[in-house]
């Protein structure tokens, strides 16, 4: 049995979060039981997943990479489910991207051949797991990321041999002055591009992360990403021209959800007489979301980079009752910031249903308002005469994914009327 196979057999119990009283369900069996979101067969609050747009999202990014020629490592961290990685390699990835050994390990365990660890790996404990996931995984490969002599030195001492055998490649990072990780110009990486020659372990590309940037100021923020990979020209053609790079293609990635298409054109402009292959690392692109991301990528089209062809959807949900109305134009629900994302901004209310009265989810616009979040309630403000009730059921859609799928064990997958059909099962 494949360890994906294995999580498909776990007994989730009636106490995770969601699941009805009740005995204990097989994981794959969910999809069987005939639960009805709008029924209120779930226990709330509930992360919900719509399944088709999940599965168009991995269609749009497969689409996206083929047409830009570039490669697709989403950032695993988004979602840190195997099932949803597995989606994403069977539409076109060609790997994932984790943020630390630990990570990359999940990824391995469940089938996952190639993984971008996109942090610096220091530190005994991590390199030692390193060495033991290429010992382990002998026909797994791995992208690393330096920006430093010392880093380097810890790596050639523990992974020259993986290095040399090609089963792990260094790209030097490069960062943005006054931002993060990452050296500064063109002669940092020089001179950490001799240092790994030195130590006979060469780089093989630059990598950079261009998501650090105030997104309150889009404008402002694509002006800063485009002057980050401008850097990178200038660093790639300054090493290419000194002959600093291993033998062999050459890799350029960056790796954020909100400018992948500034990304993708920019740095493939930089193919010359050698071999160059563009990586980028999405990962909230498969799930979308309905605030920092949505914006990001009307941003997109405005830059006129990609199709307005069968726009990206958010597939992420957070649904919850109103336990509490005590004065007027105020309400509480039952959904906080153990539930919710929050840390860019608070959850928008979409969706309004009253069980017993309406067919289907009502559209909200504005007039129900997150006002604020405790551990487990969600302040709602609303027009007095607003017709809200105890009982109710609230549609939150949220910004940011990936502070909302770590808050859940498992998010329940639903088709386009809120039957449950099946579950996924994080790993944070």
């Amino acid at each position: 049995m494949s360890p994906l196979q294995k999580i498909q057999e776990e007994l989730v119990p009636s106490s995770e979060k969601g699941m009805p009283p009740g005995p204990p369900v097989v994981l794959g069996d969910i999809g069987r039981q005939g639960w009805h979101m709008l029924r209120e067969d779930m226990s709330f609050p509930l992360a919900i997943i719509r399944k088709s747009a999940l599965l168009h999202n991995a269609l749009w990014m497969q689409r996206f990479a083929r047409d830009q020629d570039v490669w697709l490592y989403p950032h695993g961290k988004t979602t840190m489910s195997p099932q949803i990685f597995s989606l994403q390699l069977e539409h076109g990835c060609k790997g994932i991207t984790a943020a630390n050994p630990i990570q990359a390990e999940i990824c391995l365990q469940h089938g996952v051949e190639s993984v971008f660890i996109a942090n610096q790996v220091t530190g005994r404990q991590s390199l030692r797991r390193l060495v033991d996931l290429c010992d382990e995984y002998p026909r797994a490969s791995f992208f690393l990321i330096v920006d430093s002599a010392h880093n380097a030195s810890e790596l050639a001492s523990c992974l020259r041999g993986p290095i040399a055998a090609g089963q792990l490649a260094l790209l030097i990072e490069i960062g943005a002055p006054g931002g993060r990780t990452g050296l500064r110009n063109a002669d940092e990486a020089c001179e950490l591009a001799r240092v790994l020659q030195e130590l006979g372990i060469p780089a093989s590309g630059l990598e950079a992360y261009e998501g650090i940037f105030n997104m309150a100021d889009f404008g402002k923020a694509t002006a800063q990403v485009e002057a980050l990979l401008e850097q990178i020209g200038d660093c790639y053609r300054t090493m290419d021209s000194h002959e600093l790079f291993a033998p062999g293609t050459a890799y350029l990635s960056a790796g954020g959800s909100a400018f992948y298409d500034l990304v993708a054109q920019r740095l493939r402009t930089l193919s010359d007489a050698r071999a160059l292959q563009v990586i980028i690392r999405s990962g909230c692109s498969i799930s979308h979301d309905h605030g920092m991301y949505q914006r990001a990528y009307r941003d997109m089209l405005a830059r006129g980079l990609i199709a307005p062809l069968d726009h990206l959807q958010p597939a992420l949900e957070v649904w919850a009752q109103v336990q509490s109305q005590p004065e007027p134009g105020l309400a509480f629900a039952n959904a906080g910031k153990r539930d919710l994302s929050y840390d860019i901004e608070l959850p928008l209310v979409r969706w309004w249903f009253r069980p017993g009265v309406h067919s289907e989810p009502q559209a909200i616009d504005q007039s129900i308002r997150v006002t604020g979040l405790n551990d487990q309630h969600a302040y709602l403000h609303f027009e007095q005469e607003a017709d809200l009730r105890v009982g109710d059921l609230l549609g939150f859609g949220i910004s940011h994914p990936c502070t909302t799928f770590d808050k859940w064990k498992y998010l329940f997958l639903v088709d386009d009327d809120y039957g449950i059909s099946g579950a996924i099962k994080t790993f944070f």
